[in-house]
């Protein structure tokens, strides 16, 4: 799949792989983006909640993701099993570069807005992520 997609920068040894696609201008949406994570977010979802947070400004509520800001490592993995140990390694052949500058920080992407839980609340099947949403949503009614 990747050896169809031209190589982005020549001058890097590594093969660096670009897809870009074109911004919609006719019926997109202009409003206020709320993004819902979790730490069980990795992956392909760490790279929608950065990308929406970091060209999109979207609002993000819940807390840190389990996959990096700045990329994720996908598609083909190899596995090795080390040979005293037995210990079995999984090494990735592709990391996505999600292109966010100042994330390379080895973290998830934080929240803007962090929402944890209690023993009590999650028993109660609260969602307090929805209410924070509700919450700002209203204040911005109000302004």
């Amino acid at each position: 799949m990747f050896s169809t997609i031209p190589d982005s920068d020549k001058k890097d040894p590594n093969r660096n792989y670009q897809i870009r696609y074109k911004i919609k201008k006719k019926n997109h949406f202009d409003g206020e983006v709320f993004v819902l994570k979790d730490g069980a977010i990795f992956s392909m979802g760490s790279l929608v909640a950065t990308k929406l947070k970091y060209s999109r400004d979207a609002t993000i509520i819940g807390i840190e993701t389990g996959g990096t800001a700045e990329g994720s490592n996908a598609v083909l993995t190899g596995h090795l099993v080390l040979p005293n140990s037995g210990i079995r390694v999984v090494v990735p052949h592709y990391h996505f570069d999600h292109k966010v500058d100042g994330q390379n920080n080895g973290r998830g992407l934080l929240p803007d807005i962090r929402v944890d839980y209690s023993i009590s609340e999650r028993i109660m099947n609260m969602d307090k992520e929805m209410m924070e949403i509700q919450k700002n949503i209203l204040s911005n009614e109000k302004n």
